[in-house]
């Protein structure tokens, strides 16, 4: 495909387009053939599909169990001051996907227009934040570049292996420039802005610096956007003729040419893996559909790999920073959580939409993240109602109302409000609660479940006042996403209002106190930890207060992430973690893939 354009002219030769010192792939079966198209897609055409396939970051993970920073656009890094310096020495000769150099100056632009902008950047990223403060990115020359901060950042190196933090990173100032008011002034920004149907500077700036949007903007990755989603439900990408990455023969990946996304809701989408008709499936594949896709795999060529779990809980989140002071003491009961546990059948859950094959346990990590300890997450699991009953006596819920469900501690009644939505989790949480909601009112226990819409959802969620929260919870690399565990975001859903005071620097929400504040303490200490045994110690802390106060009830978790394969393709692994902290796709180096007599 591109010694063609080479031949007409159209692009320099393979010498000029690759870096002095490409990194080499290690393929995990064999070295492949160029060409094809890889069929893919998603559940959500909203969500950023490319990144996790085109991922690029200054480090990457290794494709080890756990994985480990390894370098990656950086041909070396280097901790200095005990935690507090990172310096990052860049491949020479790396470019944009246009053939515009990408040099330290696009990383000082990402950190002085962009991250340093409180109109693009109203708070600065978790990721760039140690002691309180944000860092400071400075380059030393055109290849080196400098991350400081006032105090130890021991996560630095995950944090920009994880695709999401490295995906703000990645600024092409020579093309974003146009749109930045530092350099073509406000009046005119916001005149482009309105002229192309956008209220203000800023979000054109968002719209044309996505990678998802924008087939314009250029890219790092292995491929690069050319029809964005839109009405079709369709959207496309190809090669990125300056990809940084070869393979050991030095063959400049990608192998395959181009790839093709499909949007479609899950049953449709199952059905067109079933026939055959994708290639490649790692993130819109419901537990449900495994058994028809187990049927038609030998006559359709494919296979059905079993990836190991990332949490993949449906679970209760106990609303811990509720606004009404009667509900929130109560939530912060142990007795109620624990009750509210106990009242759980989760075996006729398992059997029920699980096959018998479901596995126990409340989120405290999961078996391969360094933190976990085995043993946790099993405290109040048995399915025992007389216990349940007795323990929502002693939470203070001993009246009940003529219908026998229990009345609040105050006397009025008792009704939790479950929020959720359509998630595309394997198992979609309104099936699981519904099974819930039954169980809780044997015990008397009176709820009511808001199944909406994505946006509805974290309108909602995002004022903190509901009850529960029905999701998943993360269990692998939840260091670098810390929300699940500890207080940091308004995204904390066991502790909304407590996560935006943390996140808000105490303008907003509500002030954390006692074991609440313990954790946040925890992780900054976690975060500020340069030594690693210091940092798991922390880390573990941190899970062994989940394990002891189960602010996430657990109520069924899928024995393993079904990932289809198209068994044409090569160089799928065929055990990993589904993570996004690893990148879903990103798991298995997309880039090394290929089809077999392509």
């Amino acid at each position: 495909m591109l010694a063609e354009q080479v031949k007409a002219g159209k692009l320099p030769p393979l010498e000029e387009r690759l870096p002095k010192n490409p990194l080499v792939v290690e393929p995990f079966s064999k070295e492949g053939v160029f060409g094809g198209t890889l069929r893919t897609g998603k559940l959500d055409q909203n969500n950023n599909a490319i990144q996790d396939l085109a991922t690029s970051g200054l480090v990457e993970w290794t494709k080890t169990d756990p994985p480990e920073p390894q370098p990656a656009m950086a041909e070396s890094f280097e901790m200095l001051d005990g935690g507090k310096t990172y310096e990052f020495v860049l491949r020479e000769g790396l470019k944009w996907s246009d053939g515009e150099p990408f040099t330290t100056k696009d990383l000082v632009y990402t950190y002085e227009k962009v991250l340093s902008n409180k109109d693009l950047t109203p708070d600065p990223p978790t990721w760039f934040v140690a002691g309180g403060k944000p860092g400071k990115i400075t380059a030393v020359d055109d290849r080196t570049v400098r991350f400081t901060f006032d105090v130890p950042h021991g996560l630095l190196l995950s944090y920009l292996c994880h695709p999401a933090p490295a995906g703000q990173m990645w600024h092409p100032e020579h093309y974003l420039k146009q749109f930045h008011p530092d350099y073509i002034g406000e009046a005119e920004a916001e005149k482009r802005a309105k002229q192309n149907g956008f209220d203000t500077w800023m979000s054109y700036y968002e719209d044309r610096n996505s990678q998802w949007l924008n087939p314009e903007r250029p890219g790092l990755g292995a491929w690069k956007l050319t029809e964005a989603p839109g009405a079709s439900g369709h959207a496309s990408a190809e090669r990125n003729p300056y990809f940084w990455k070869v393979d050991p023969s030095g063959r400049q990946l990608p192998y395959i040419d181009k790839i093709s996304f499909i949007f479609l809701e899950e049953d449709a989408f199952a059905l067109r893996m079933a026939n055959g008709d994708i290639d490649l499936s790692i993130s819109a594949i419901g537990f449900k559909s495994v058994p028809l896709l187990l049927r038609n795999a030998e006559q359709n060529n494919y296979r059905v790999l079993r990836w190991k779990l990332d949490g993949s809980y449906n679970a209760v989140h106990v609303n811990q920073s509720h606004p009404d002071p009667v509900l929130r003491e109560l939530y912060q009961n142990i007795d109620f959580r624990a009750g509210l546990s106990h009242a759980i059948d989760r075996e006729e859950i398992n059997q029920a939409l699980l096959v018998g094959e479901g596995l126990i346990g409340h989120p405290c990590g999961t078996p391969g993240d360094p933190y976990y300890e085995e043993g946790m997450g099993m405290r109040f699991t048995e399915f025992d109602t007389d216990k349940a009953n007795e323990l929502l006596d002693a939470a203070g819920l001993t009246q009940r109302d003529d219908d026998n469900f229990r009345m609040r501690p105050d006397g009025k009644p008792l009704v939790l409000r479950a929020l959720t939505f359509p998630s595309g989790n394997a198992l979609p949480e309104i099936d699981v609660l519904e099974y819930a909601k039954r169980h809780w009112a044997e015990v008397g226990i009176n709820m009511t479940i808001r199944n909406v819409s994505r946006e509805l959802f974290y309108e909602e969620q995002q004022q903190g006042k509901y009850d529960l929260c029905g999701y998943s919870a993360a269990g692998y690399l939840w260091d670098t996403d810390p929300l699940w565990y500890v207080p940091t975001s308004v995204l904390t859903y066991w502790a909304p209002l407590y996560g935006e005071y943390t996140a808000s620097g105490g303008d907003t929400g509500m002030k954390p106190e006692g074991v609440y504040a313990e954790i946040i303490e925890l992780y900054e200490q976690l975060k500020r930890a340069a030594d690693e045994d210091e940092r798991l110690e922390l880390g573990r802390e941190i899970l062994r207060k989940h394990d002891e106060n189960v602010w996430i009830i657990g109520l069924a978790r899928i024995p393993f992430s079904p990932v289809v394969a198209s068994n044409n393709l090569v160089n799928v692994r065929e055990d990993a973690v589904f993570s996004f902290r690893t990148g879903l796709p990103a798991a298995t180096e997309p880039a090394q893939l290929f089809f077999q007599g392509s």
